[in-house]
């Protein structure tokens, strides 16, 4: 926020690939960030679990933070609005491992789904204690989901949950896989998200240049023009964004399909 403050009153274009903060592009006409923001997911997960899933009864667990109280209140907005229920709200605090009275709590509201906004580290102890609890609910994660170490330590729990594929500007599937297998050749192990986004921020720039961007103020117009999204774009972002889901223990596309009343 601090680099980004300063590079808009410099009249530098900034690019953040991994901003911790999804609204900083909100500092200035020359502050860009490539990810899609996860409010974007959180609507589009919402629409799923609404329209395709026909859920009802929703349960949210989350961290007692500020951004993720927001991701939360965030996503019990889009379920009201699309007619759905919120059955109970629980939060816990950051380095907590017992989460017994918070899931008891959401087992006796009985939810048809549950929506857990949090990170990767901290799923690795929740859902083992949501299969204790046998909470027999439709997971509903954001992009951060999409972990192979995720994946590798709680293979059995994640299964069936579903959350959207994270989005940055330029990515798609084919051009990702391509450049996830260069990476694991040249480096080995998980491909690191921060990895990912750098690469395609990089290549965003570099269109930029052969777009005839010479100076800075052509390279902030060519960004403005991809990155700066109007309040209809972020719909058609939600509607056009991926869903995966776990299914046999990997990670797939999932296309939608209603479930039978």
């Amino acid at each position: 926020i601090a680099a980004a403050t300063a590079c808009n009153a410099w009249r530098v274009p900034i690019l953040s690939p991994v901003p911790s903060d999804q609204r900083i592009d909100e500092l200035g006409s020359w502050v860009f960030q490539t990810k899609v923001s996860t409010e974007v997911e959180v609507s589009a997960v919402a629409r799923v679990a609404r329209k395709d899933l026909l859920l009802e009864r929703f349960a949210v667990l989350a961290p007692h933070t500020d951004e993720k109280r927001r991701l939360a209140q965030l996503f019990v907005q889009e379920i009201l609005s699309r007619g759905g229920v919120i059955v109970t709200e629980q939060y816990y605090k950051t380095g907590d491992t017992d989460f017994k009275d918070q899931l008891e709590t959401i087992r006796d509201a009985a939810p048809e789904a549950l929506f857990i906004p949090g990170e990767p580290e901290e799923l690795i102890l929740v859902l083992p204690q949501v299969s204790f609890y046998d909470m027999r609910v439709q997971l509903i994660g954001l992009s951060n989901w999409n972990s192979d170490k995720l994946l590798r330590l709680s293979r059995q729990e994640v299964e069936g949950a579903i959350f959207p594929d994270e989005a940055v500007y330029g990515k798609d599937r084919e051009t990702n896989q391509r450049f996830a297998a260069s990476y694991r050749e040249r480096f080995g192990g998980e491909v690191h998200a921060v990895a990912t986004a750098g690469y395609f921020g990089a290549r965003l720039l570099l269109e930029a240049v052969r777009a005839g961007a010479i100076d800075r103020a052509q390279v902030r117009e060519f960004l403005d023009g991809q990155l700066k999204a109007s309040g209809e774009q972020r719909v058609a972002a939600a509607n056009a964004l991926s869903i995966l889901k776990v299914r046999g223990g990997e990670i797939r596309e999932f296309h939608g399909r209603s479930r039978t009343r």
